[in-house]
């Protein structure tokens, strides 16, 4: 089940029937598509939230998903595959691929579009075994550097979310503290972190920002489920919006973008 959330009022307003339950989903809204990733990846009208299409995972059953800021790329990390896709979103069709990324997860993107952020390294709790946050030429599709991000017993990356103006990325992921989730935030440009985030849930695992750039969204990968929100500016939580349980993917986007009745938009 996918669930559409209205923010401001901190309810649910819709809600998709999906093949499985989604690892990652993105709003287009250049093309008005909702892009969900489950045993395929799932492609809905976003006016009306009808299936029109899917796009297939090259291995396995997860991928991960992000779109370039111009709508005309869709990234698709495949953890299966050891590699990221790259794919035109008006034919549909793979434009290139990144290989060698074992356990490719999550994907951010320069405002600009000039780079990509793909997270990728240890699988599971073995100790030692270094992860990283690979980045990609925007243009090339090629892997030019990576960022340590610890061992796997330390930390896992696994969503990201990049601000507005490309300053600060957010990424998710498993430390220490009785493997609860935190956030990490690194700055993408001189490649340095820069600190954490509270947690506005315990398991703060899919995360999202606000078309404003001042709210963090974030799924609480637990049985209790809730979808949590954290205050950037003030680097404080706001609250928790009810939700299903083990809420694995989240998108945002602004209400007036899917072209919504005005009366639906109000308090989002």
């Amino acid at each position: 089940m996918l669930y559409e959330v209205a923010l401001g009022r901190q309810t649910v307003s819709r809600t998709i029937n999906l093949r499985a339950p989604a690892s990652s989903i993105v709003v287009d809204t250049v093309h008005n598509r909702l892009y969900a990733a489950t045993t395929a990846i799932e492609i809905f009208d976003l006016s009306s939230l009808k299936p029109t299409g899917a796009v297939p995972i090259t291995y396995g059953t997860s991928a991960y998903l992000r779109l370039s800021p111009s709508g005309q790329r869709l990234y698709i990390a495949e953890p299966g595959a050891l590699q990221m896709r790259v794919v035109d979103t008006t034919s549909l069709l793979d434009v290139a691929s990144v290989t060698n990324l074992p356990n490719a997860g999550a994907v951010a993107v320069m405002p600009d579009g000039s780079k990509a952020f793909i997270s990728y390294g240890g699988f599971g709790w073995y100790p030692g075994v270094l992860n990283y946050v690979g980045i990609v030429d925007g243009f090339t599709n090629q892997l030019t550097s990576s960022i340590e991000v610890g061992p796997t017993s330390l930390w896992v990356p696994q969503k990201m979310a990049m601000s507005a103006d490309g300053s600060q990325l957010y990424v998710a992921g498993i430390v220490g503290d009785e493997y609860g989730i935190t956030t990490t935030v690194i700055d993408p440009v001189q490649q340095t972190l820069l600190g954490y985030l509270p947690r506005a849930v315990p398991f703060g695992y899919a995360l999202a920002l606000t078309a404003d750039n001042k709210t963090l969204v974030m799924g609480n990968y637990d049985l209790a489920g809730g979808i949590g929100m954290i205050d950037v500016s003030q680097n404080a939580p706001i609250g928790v919006i009810p939700s299903g349980s083990w809420p694995s993917a989240i998108a945002t986007y602004t209400c007036g973008d899917a072209g919504r009745a005005q009366p639906l938009c109000k308090g989002n």
